[in-house]
């Protein structure tokens, strides 16, 4: 039983770190762009092309600039923060970004792994659209529990 799950994981870190992993194709109909990111342009379908095409000339053209916008909004001490996609924005958000821009999702999440805050970046301007959990525990405040989550209020 053990030589098996060492077989399969030996496979999996395989198919993992081997260069034929690279080559395998974005799932572009899930509209997330993020996994084409790292593939050589040779390797991208056109529609990959022409949208990571659009990031260069915008200010937030790369994820590390992105990840880098997301800290400077705020990062709690017991927060991580991930991009964890690429989107194109489907009509005109006025105030944010115009119909067909990408967009940058970050997610900041508690030590144990819960969402916390949801945003949105517009690659072409930078401006940020708070999608999720926006407010921030002050200290004493006890409408927050220790993970940062409103209490549930009883009636």
């Amino acid at each position: 039983m053990q030589t098996s799950h060492l077989v399969a994981g030996l496979a999996l870190t395989w198919a993992v770190l081997s260069p034929q992993a690279s080559k395998a194709p974005c799932p572009v109909p899930n509209a997330d762009f993020l996994c084409a990111l790292p593939l050589p342009a040779d390797q991208r379908d056109v529609v990959s092309k022409n949208f990571i095409n659009r990031l260069s000339t915008g200010v937030v053209a790369t994820e590390g600039a992105a990840r880098s916008a997301g800290v400077s909004l705020g990062l709690g001490g017991d927060e991580h923060m991930a991009v964890t996609g690429l989107f194109m924005l489907a009509r005109d958000e006025p105030g944010f970004a115009e119909g067909g821009e990408p967009i940058w999702e970050l997610r900041y999440s508690a030590a144990i792994g819960a969402i916390r805050r949801v945003v949105w970046i517009a690659s072409k301007t930078g401006s940020v659209k708070r999608i999720y959990g926006f407010d921030r525990p002050s200290a004493g405040d006890e409408s927050f529990d220790i993970h940062g989550m409103h209490k549930r209020q009883s009636n």
